[in-house]
């Protein structure tokens, strides 16, 4: 499966920001800042990455790892795929 999602890079990349951002926009709902997205949203994004480490390597250039697409598929570990 990383060798497959690896030889889609760029999707990979793609997917893994669109996930990072969904992460950072529930980091402001948890902050209860529901009305303050654009103000906050650099500041949530950047709390996604430190809390998904992983998946933020592979959105800043780095190659797809187990752990990044655990992150992003997380039922892909229930399904026992690693």
């Amino acid at each position: 499966m990383v060798r497959i999602a690896n030889e889609y890079i760029d999707t990979s990349r793609e997917m893994a920001g669109a996930e990072l951002l969904v992460w950072g926009r529930q980091w402001i709902l948890n902050q209860g800042l529901p009305n303050f997205e654009s103000w906050h949203l650099s500041t949530a994004f950047r709390a996604a990455q430190s809390m998904h480490p992983a998946t933020a390597n592979l959105y800043n250039g780095g190659m797809v790892t187990p752990e990044a697409l655990r992150d992003i598929f997380p039922v892909l570990d229930d399904l026992h795929v690693f």
